[in-house]
C-alpha cells in the first residue's frame, strides 16, 4: 500500500501539533520537514514560501480556536447557556499552543498582528454574551469582556497545565464576581 499523500492541512495539524509541543522553533522549515518525515519539495509542493506556511498556520489557528466555538454558540438561543457553552469549548483548547501562538507573535510582526486581530475578535463576542446575559451597556459588557479575557490569557500563561477541576472553579467563581458586579445598585 503507497503512502498516503501529505496535504496542505495535514502540514497545518503538524505545525500545530509540533508548535504546542516545542514551541516555534518547531516551525523552522528543517524541523516541520524532519517532523514530517519528508522533503522541502514537498513543503514547496504546498506552500510558496515559509511565510505563506506561517501565515496558513495562524489562519489554522484562528479557525480552530476561534472561529469554530464562535460557530457553535448560539447568544439568542439562549445567552446564559452560551457563556457557559464559551467556557467550556475554551476550557478544551490546547492552551500550550496558545502560549506558543503568542511567543511565535513577539518574533514574527506579520503574525503579531493577526494574533491581536483575533483577541480583538475574542474580545466583542465575549463583550456581546455579556450584553445578552447582564443586559448592561456596550462599553460596560467591552470593559467586563477584557477583563475575563486578560484573566483567561494570564492563566494560560502563568498556568497551561491547569486541571480541569480548578479551571471550573475559577470560572465559576470569576461569574460570581461578574453577576454581582452587574447586579449592584447603580442608583
Amino acid at each position: 500500500m503507497p503512502p498516503k499523500r501529505f496535504k496542505s492541512r495535514d502540514w497545518l495539524a503538524l505545525a500545530l501539533s509540533q508548535l504546542s509541543a516545542h514551541g516555534p522553533d518547531a516551525l523552522r522549515l528543517e524541523a516541520i520537514c524532519a517532523a514530517a518525515g519528508l522533503t522541502k519539495g514537498s513543503f514547496y509542493h504546498h506552500f510558496k514560501d515559509h511565510d505563506a506556511f506561517l501565515q496558513a498556520v495562524i489562519r489554522e489557528w484562528e479557525q480552530r480556536h476561534t472561529q469554530q466555538l464562535i460557530d457553535q454558540v448560539d447568544i439568542p438561543a439562549n445567552p446564559s447557556a452560551a457563556m457557559v457553552d464559551l467556557s467550556d469549548m475554551a476550557m478544551a483548547l490546547d492552551y500550550h499552543l496558545e502560549v506558543a501562538i503568542r511567543d511565535l507573535a513577539r518574533r514574527t510582526p506579520e503574525i503579531a498582528a493577526i494574533v491581536q486581530g483575533v483577541d480583538t475578535r475574542r474580545i466583542d463576542f465575549l463583550a456581546q454574551i455579556y450584553r445578552a446575559v447582564f443586559d448592561v451597556s456596550a462599553e460596560d459588557a467591552k470593559i467586563a469582556a477584557k477583563i475575563e479575557y486578560a484573566a483567561f490569557m494570564g492563566l494560560i500563561l502563568i498556568q497551561p497545565d491547569i486541571d480541569k477541576t480548578e479551571q471550573r472553579t475559577i470560572a465559576a467563581r470569576f461569574e460570581d464576581v461578574m453577576r454581582t458586579y452587574f447586579s449592584r445598585d447603580t442608583t
